[in-house]
Formats: C-alpha cells, structure tokens, sequence
C-alpha cells in the first residue's frame, strides 16, 4: 500500500522472516535505518578530513556518530545525480543494469528492489523523503508498506493543487530565479526535522518486528543557504563564475552543517524509541557536488571523484555502555576499512544484516563480509542532458582512473581521460592516452557493462511529466 504526500501507508502485519533467510542472530540488529544526505561530498565531513568551518567543527554530530562505527574510506557512487545513483544504491545494480538515467526514467518493473526483498522476508519497510527525483511516480516507492514523499511549500500560502496551474508556475519561476533575498528551502524540499517527523511515525508502528527505513534528507543540496542569509541556486546560476565558489563552498558547508544537526537530532530520537535503539544505522550520499574543481558547478555532467566520492558509515545507535558492550561484538566494532565500497554494495550488506538472502540479480557484495577485499573497480555511468559517459577506477597500486564521453558532449569534457589517483587526486593532470593503459581499462569497463545489461531487466516506461512535475525538477536544477 502506498501513500503518498500528506498520507501515510499502514504499516500492517509484518509475518516473521521466512525460514530461507535464517532467524536474525545475536549479533544481527532487527532493524536497519539508510540515512542519504543529498548531495553530500565525503571531504566535507570531518572524519572525512574537513576542516573547521566558521571556527567549528563541520561536522560534530556525524563524526562522534563515526568514532563508534564502521568508516569506509574509499567510497564511490554509480552516477552522480539522483535517480541513477538510488536505483544503483537500492537495485544493486549499475546503471547499465536498470537503465533507469533519464529526466523521465522510472525503475522497471522488474528491477531487484531491496525493499521488495527484505518485504518478501518478513521484514517492515518504510522510506521518507523529499527529493521530486524520488517521487512515487518514478518507482522507487515498490516494495516499501510506508512510503512518504513530502512535497516542497507551495509559496504564498496557495493550495497544493495550484502547482497544476501555469500562471502558478510562472510565478514560481520568476520568483525562483530574480527574488533570491525572498528565496527559502521549504519552497524547494523539505527540511530535515520533517524526514526525522516522518520517521518517527513509522518507528512507532513497527513494534517489535525487523524493519529497513530509508531517509533521504535535501541538506546540502542547492540552494544553498549561508548563514548569512545568502543563497546560490542553480535555477538562478546555471554557470557560476569560478571566482564564485569560496564562497558558495563556504554556503554549502553550512547546510552540511544543518544536516548533521539534524542528524544527532535523529540519533536523538532513535535513541528514545525501542525500535530506534536495535537498529544499525547507515550513513550515506547518493552523490557529491563540483564547486570549479574542474571549470563547472553543481552535478549530474561529470563523473569527476568529487561528485562520486562519498561518505559511508556504519554502526549502532550509541547507547549506555553496558548496553553497547553487550550487542556490538565485532561486527560492528569501530574501525576504517580502506576497501573500495560501492553504491552496488549498500543493498546486499542490509539484506545481510537483517539474515536476508541476497537477490540472484544484484552485482554487489556484503562490505562486513571478507569477500569484500576482493573489489578491485567502481564503474560509474550517465546519460544526462547530452553528456554520455562512462568510467572505471582501480583499487590499489595506481588507483587509475579512465573517464570516456561523448565527442559532442555539452560540458566540453576530452572523449578519453586516464589519470592516476595515486599521484593526482584531484584529477588535474591527465595522463597520456596510452592504449596500453587504456585498454585493459576499456576492456573490463565494457565487461561490467555487459554483465550489468545481462541480469534480463527490461526497459524502463517513461513518466509523464506535467507542468508540474517540471517546475519541481527546474527547482532543482535538472530541467532549464
């Protein structure tokens, strides 16, 4: 059942897990909460390596989370906007795979959802969230009993039903794009004590029983709002200038700050719900966000390490020691792992947790469990507003890194880059195009692509996108 907006799904009778996927041990939580921080870029927490900000720590609340948790330092996304990296992210599938990278992409039918699988086992499974990319219409709701999409403020007081009317729109328009001193975030997403509302709803139905809740939390996705009360939009800013991203970084680390506001505030409030102190939390983003690193802004045309590289934590909710002392063990005991963690990988070690057998289809591994060590690649994928791209990047030894694009591509990126993380990070300087580099590279991508295409899901239908529907997308960014 799902309801959407302002409605909620029952959450119902939830049957116990069926006796293929094993009772939950000792050492296996009963519940399981995704947190995704839209837009959120790995440096910019602290444990990460951020530094203060404005004379405070970035991040103080995701980095006492992680001093108790798993850390994986070499994190990467499938894709760098929303919709293919979730599909990724909850199919366990690269994007070849789900095919789902368009403006109007909705997830097949057939696609090998988590929430289906761990639904399929017994286990309740709620999702909140306030990205328009993740609206019901789009798919991602399959499999989940408590599905909320919160829907952005209409301005001026108007009635939901106005966004279907184009005077409406146009105002909305206008007023996005020349009045930024009025411009506010609940017109363009929800905010974060929303999502942690909305999930303590679910939390309270659950009781006793195995659960998965995925939140998906809009800070720091622009608009970014600085605390001086400017704010940088991309509907108002398309191509910022380069000299503009001091200070737009300096913005955007301040909605990353509010998200780990309202990350304790969710700690907080597991930590006070029976079915919030069993749970293991994850911490994640479905992509990061390019402030001039290499001559643009924003994501979603470049498949550059800083809009793939993202955080991944893991751990229990803290709680009294004695408590912590006698469910942790060492599944979960504190530590970083330099194993290379994939969006692919997320679904697989959930369902694990929860003693969940995993999908035949899902291309991912468990990260807790030792065959995760044997990841030697990330494939990352877009087709996004003209720019057809693919890459692959090796763990270990010189971390190379092979970008290919379309010759016609709009941002104006080289057909063939190969770099050396190892020696370049930043990816500032490309190497040669040696083909005796390139090719085994090129040959193992088109593989993983290949393998990704072979799992039988069909083609994804295309959503109808209403006037509506696309001044939400144009919001943020994804519709000009």
């Amino acid at each position: 059942i799902t309801k959407t907006d302002n409605q909620v799904a029952e959450v119902g009778t939830i049957r116990p897990p069926t006796s293929d996927s094993g009772p939950l041990s000792k050492n296996q939580p009963s519940g399981v909460i995704l947190v995704v921080a839209d837009t959120l870029r790995a440096d910019a927490l602290g444990v990460y390596g951020a530094p203060s900000h404005r004379g405070k720590p970035a991040t103080p609340a995701l980095d006492r989370f992680a001093s108790r948790a798993v850390v994986f330092d070499d994190a990467t996304a499938q894709a760098s906007w929303t919709r293919p990296a979730m599909a990724s992210m909850l199919t366990s599938l690269h994007p070849s795979g789900h095919h789902t990278m368009s403006k109007v992409a909705t997830l097949p039918a057939n696609a090998p959802l988590l929430a289906a699988r761990l639904r399929a086992a017994g286990v309740s499974t709620g999702a909140v969230t306030t990205n328009y990319n993740l609206e019901p219409r789009f798919g991602f709701d399959r499999g989940f009993q408590f599905y909320r999409y919160l829907s952005p403020a209409t301005y001026l007081g108007a009635p939901v039903g106005a966004a279907k009317l184009a005077a409406y729109n146009i105002f909305r328009l206008l007023r996005e794009r020349f009045a930024p001193r009025l411009r506010r975030p609940e017109n363009f997403y929800r905010s974060g004590a929303d999502v942690n509302a909305a999930a303590a709803e679910f939390l309270a139905g659950v009781a006793d029983q195995p659960f998965f809740l995925w939140l998906h939390y809009m800070e720091p996705h622009d608009p970014y709002f600085a605390a001086d009360g400017r704010s940088f939009a991309r509907v108002q800013l398309p191509n910022p200038k380069a000299s503009m991203a001091t200070e737009m970084r300096a913005a955007y680390a301040d909605d990353v700050r509010r998200f780990d506001r309202h990350f304790g505030d969710l700690i907080k409030l597991l930590q006070g719900t029976a079915a919030g102190r069993r749970a293991i939390v994850a911490v994640s983003a479905d992509h990061g966000e390019e402030f001039a690193e290499h001559g643009g802004f924003y994501h979603g045309v470049t498949l550059y390490e800083e809009q793939l590289r993202v955080p991944l934590i893991i751990g229990r909710v803290p709680q009294a020691p004695s408590v912590a002392a006698a469910h942790t063990g060492q599944y979960l005991a504190a530590r970083r792992i330099t194993n290379m963690a994939r969006q692919i990988d997320i679904a697989p070690t959930i369902s694990a947790m929860l003693g969940v057998p995993p999908d035949t289809a899902w291309e991912g591994v468990d990260l807790l469990s030792p065959v995760a060590a044997q990841v030697s690649s990330s494939v990352a994928e877009e087709h996004h507003q003209g720019n057809i791209l693919k890459s692959i990047r090796e763990h270990g030894g010189q971390r190379h890194k092979l970008i290919l694009a379309n010759t016609d591509n709009p941002r104006g990126l080289a057909p063939i880059e190969l770099y050396s993380l190892s020696d370049d990070p930043g990816e500032q300087k490309p190497l040669a195009n040696d083909a005796e580099s390139i090719k085994p590279l090129e040959e193992k991508l088109d593989a993983i692509r290949a393998g990704a295409s072979s799992r039988g899901i069909s083609a994804p239908a295309a959503a109808t996108l209403d006037d509506a529907a696309k001044a939400q997308l144009r919001a943020l960014g994804y519709v000009h």
